[in-house]
């Protein structure tokens, strides 16, 4: 399941990042937005009654300001999971997959606690963002168990 969200929703995007989905953001016209959904088959996020019932792209609109009430939303009306084996697979900023890296190749890019303390590493591909399981997931993991 791929999404589109409007600019609205973006921490809700984020989380579904953080979860594995890829989940896209996106700021430009409607007519636009509607025409990259229907490109990229993604399925459009929004809370704009103006894009209810739109014919040809899925739209789901979301009812929920508050992010762990529209994931749950998200879990009853599209299905989607809320695992822990998914948990920052995607980088949380670009969308794109991280991929493992070696702790050898981290170097002094984390600081020296961080590289003392963990062993495993991912980095986006595209950002060059680094990822590691600290503080970050101990709080996610948590929220998604309330979940």
């Amino acid at each position: 399941m791929k999404f589109l969200l409007t600019p609205e929703l973006g921490r809700l995007a984020k989380w579904l990042r953080a979860v594995g989905y890829d989940a896209e953001i996106f700021k430009g016209r409607i007519a636009d937005l509607l025409a990259k959904a229907t490109a990229d088959e993604r399925i459009i996020l929004t809370r704009h009654l103006a894009l209810r019932g739109h014919r040809g792209t899925p739209v789901w609109l979301i009812r929920h300001d508050r992010f762990g009430e529209q994931l749950k939303e998200l879990r009853r009306s599209c299905g989607i999971r809320l695992s822990m084996k998914r948990l920052f697979l995607r980088c949380l900023l670009c969308n794109v997959p991280v991929k493992r890296i070696a702790k050898e190749k981290v170097g002094r890019k984390v600081p020296p606690y961080v590289f003392k303390t963990q062993k495993d590493f991912s980095q986006c591909p595209s950002c060059k963002r680094l990822y590691w399981a600290a503080t970050h997931w101990k709080r996610a993991s948590q929220i998604l168990k309330t979940l």
